[in-house]
This record gives structure tokens, C-alpha cells and sequence, in this order.
């Protein structure tokens, strides 16, 4: 009976210790099935920081470029426009000079038409006064020729 007693405590004892064992391995399993979670989460959150900062980066790059790009297009336009007011006053400057050259213009042929005017009226008077002249020495030999008669 002893021996019986004794081998049934030791067969208890082989099968809490296999128990043990498979509680011990199980354990082990369950935390290195916990532990590869875990560090699948903390690269799972490595990874999506990354993304974050990068889609930051790459938002605040392209708001630098924009930011840029509106700062550009306005120094362009603003050198249009000067460029713009400065061909218009080059114009207006142009457009006097053209104006100022038509009325030298003018004036020069005024001054031709009255000299030409001045020339022909003195022509006209040296006519006038030749036939005034002619018509007195014809009138004046005339009257010498009949007293001579």
C-alpha cells in the first residue's frame, strides 16, 4: 500500500511538474506573443510618426512653394505694371514729341506760305508800280510826240 501510496504522490508530482512546465511554457509563449504585439505596435507608431512628419514636411514645403510662388507672381506683376506705366509715359513723351514736330511743321509752312505771300505781293507791287512807270513814260511820249507835231 505504502509502495502504491508512494508511486500515485510521485505520479502527482511528475504531472504537477509537467502542469507546471506546460503552465511555464505557455506563459513564456503568451508573453513573447505579447512582447512581438507590443513591438509591432511601437513600429507600427514609429512608422506612422514618420508618415505624420513627412506628410507635415511635405505640406509645409508645398506651402513654402505656394507662399513663394504667390510672392513671385506678385513681384511679376508689379514689375509688369511699372513696366506698363513707364511705356505709357515713354508714349505720352512720344506722342508730345510727335505733336510738337507736326505743329514745327505747321508753323514752318505758315512761315514759307507768308513768305511766299510777301514775295508775290512784292512782285505784284513792282508790276503795279512798272506799269504805273510805263503807263507815265508812254503818256509822257506821247504828249512829247504830238507837241512835236
Amino acid at each position: 500500500q505504502r509502495e502504491e501510496n508512494r508511486r500515485k504522490i510521485e505520479e502527482r508530482q511528475r504531472a504537477d511538474q509537467v502542469r507546471k512546465e506546460a503552465m511555464e511554457e505557455f506563459l513564456l509563449q503568451k508573453k513573447a506573443v505579447e512582447d512581438e504585439a507590443k513591438k509591432r505596435e511601437e513600429i507600427s507608431r514609429v512608422a506612422m510618426d514618420a508618415k505624420r512628419l513627412h506628410q507635415k514636411d511635405v505640406g509645409k514645403k508645398r506651402e513654402d512653394k505656394m507662399i513663394s510662388d504667390t510672392v513671385k507672381q506678385k513681384e511679376l506683376q508689379r514689375k509688369a505694371a511699372v513696366k506698363r506705366l513707364l511705356q505709357e509715359e515713354k508714349d505720352e513723351v512720344d506722342f508730345a514729341k510727335h505733336m510738337d514736330a507736326i505743329k514745327q511743321r505747321q508753323l514752318e509752312r505758315k512761315k514759307q506760305r507768308s513768305k511766299k505771300r510777301e514775295e508775290a505781293l512784292a512782285i505784284y507791287s513792282e508790276a503795279v508800280s512798272a506799269m504805273d512807270a510805263g503807263k507815265r513814260a508812254i503818256g509822257h511820249f506821247r504828249r512829247s510826240s504830238s507837241s512835236s507835231t
